[in-house]
């Protein structure tokens, strides 16, 4: 696993890869739960742990920012998930209204796609795309999570996202290989266990 495909879009690209520290579905599509719980409509709002550029869009400045209408899949169990949206630009942003259900902590993951959330360890399986395709926004995958009884996610960064740029039109993709083979796309965890306040941060396992 030690390579990633890059599908050159234009000549303007970025790729992924995993460090240690998306499709976007339908808004309103909502993941039913296995078992009934009880729901409530809630507001989430996000936070940024220790950087100021964990967002989801960079400008020609190289600043990163929300911008609004990004999707984030909100988890409140194992298999209870929905999708909620950034309602404005900058660098904070509030997200959309949505019902869900009864949870201590609250876990939350972009690009909106669906990965796998165990509770019960407090833990987050990612899996990053070995195949990226020139966007920023799809590469760089954040993953966050509420304190007990809040409505405030911290997110952290699950990838690092670096620029180039392809000056021949007959380059279409390009294949990365890490120098000792390890892997810079597929499975990371990320274990919220030890996290119990603000400035905590979670361990990220490849």
């Amino acid at each position: 696993m030690g390579r990633l495909k890059l599908i050159i879009a234009a000549f303007l690209i970025f790729f992924v890869s995993c460090s240690k520290e998306g499709n976007i579905a339908d808004q309103n599509q909502q993941t039913p739960p296995q078992e009934e719980v009880e729901m409530i409509e809630m507001s989430f709002s996000a936070a940024l742990e220790k950087l100021d550029d964990q967002k989801t869009s960079i400008d020609d400045a190289g600043k990163v920012q929300w911008e609004a209408g990004d999707a984030v899949r909100v988890y409140w169990s194992d298999v209870g998930s929905t999708v909620m949206t950034a309602q404005a630009p900058g660098a904070s942003t509030s997200f959309s209204t949505v019902s869900v259900g009864v949870a201590d902590c609250y876990y939350a993951v972009y690009p909106d796609t669906d990965q796998r959330i165990n509770i019960a360890s407090e833990s987050v399986a990612l899996t990053i795309p070995d195949t990226q395709d020139g966007t920023f926004a799809k590469a760089n995958y954040i993953v966050g999570r509420t304190l007990p009884g809040e409505n405030t996610l911290y997110f952290y960064y699950a990838t690092s996202v670096v620029k180039f740029n392809i000056s021949r039109p007959d380059i279409t993709e390009v294949t990365i290989r890490s120098a000792d083979g390890s892997a810079i796309a597929g499975q990371v965890s990320v274990d919220f266990s030890n996290v119990t306040d603000a400035t905590g941060t979670p361990e990220f396992i490849i």
